[in-house]
């Protein structure tokens, strides 16, 4: 129902909203005395930035302590961790890959690509990408004590 406003008479809503600005009931007088100055979006305001600025320090540091970590290990060590992480990388491409067609497969086929699948993976990873990610970083690892 609405309230129709006669040519120069008053309402009993115009006496309501004088003086009411339901910007500031909503966002605080200090928001409503920068009304212009409203972020458009989340990422724009300094509470987004403070917690994003203090994630970005917390993982700086982790990277840091990694880095540092890594240049301590031996040779070997650090052989072995990059062999590591090229299995590891490997074998979860073979298993995203795989799951991309095994419901299309027959059942005894099924049971049988999958260890052959991850056995291939862990192979490659082992064998080929290890090496070359190890000549890749020769520059970032210790010399090889002869």
């Amino acid at each position: 129902m609405t309230v129709k406003k006669f040519k120069g008479g008053r309402t009993e809503r115009d006496d309501f909203d004088q003086g009411f600005d339901d910007t500031e009931a909503f966002d605080g007088p200090e928001k409503s005395a920068r009304r212009g100055h409203k972020p458009r979006n989340i990422q724009d305001t300094q509470v987004w930035r403070d917690s994003t600025g203090g994630l970005k320090k917390i993982w700086g540091n982790y990277l840091n302590l990694l880095g540092k970590t890594f240049q301590q290990l031996s040779r070997e060590e650090q052989e072995r961790y990059i062999t590591r992480f090229s299995v590891t990388i490997a074998v979860g491409a073979a298993c995203v890959m795989a799951s991309f067609f095994y419901w299309f497969l027959p059942p005894l086929v099924r049971v049988l690509v999958v260890p052959v699948f991850i056995g291939g993976a862990w192979w490659a990873g082992a064998r080929f990408i290890a090496p070359q990610v190890i000549l890749r970083f020769e520059h970032y690892l210790r010399p090889s004590d002869y």
